[in-house]
């Protein structure tokens, strides 16, 4: 029954415009926000998309309202934080918790990161892009489909 919700809240947003197509990583955001090489292709990519296409697991707004509370510039954390109130963030529900569960068994033998597997169960689970720079681990999650944007 939540899966059948989560679907009609996916076509609700479609109806809407307001396609969600991306997910992107924890490392994309600072990438930006530090003005690390390629950040101008991360921009160059994001000025492309429409209003509501990209997006945050919730799971990455963790991640990222823990670096606002460590000691980082005034600068920095004003960029971060417009970032963060400039992308959706979107909920992690039982159909990204389903498809991490499903990550997990199937990285048995050599699993990814926690708080990755979830991101990538995320994506996976609401079938969307994740635009990450950290392939390395991505790549190996069956049917994900990832991005580097930065290279």
């Amino acid at each position: 029954m939540a899966a059948l919700a989560a679907r009609a809240d996916a076509q609700s947003r479609q109806a809407e415009g307001r396609i969600l197509k991306y997910l992107l990583d924890t490392n994309v955001l600072l990438h930006l926000v530090n003005r690390a090489a390629g950040f101008e292709r991360i921009t160059q990519h994001l000025a492309t998309l429409k209003h509501d296409q990209a997006g945050l697991s919730a799971i990455v707004a963790v991640e990222l309202f823990r670096k606002l509370q460590a000691p980082i510039s005034a600068a920095k954390t004003a960029a971060l934080q417009a970032y963060i109130d400039t992308l959706r963030i979107v909920a992690f529900d039982d159909v990204a918790a389903r498809s991490a569960a499903a990550i997990t068994v199937a990285l048995k033998q050599q699993p990814i990161g926690p708080f990755d597997t979830l991101i990538a169960g995320h994506a996976l689970g609401w079938k969307l892009t994740l635009v990450t720079d950290n392939l390395r681990e991505f790549s190996r999650v069956p049917g994900l489909r990832v991005v580097n944007w930065r290279a």
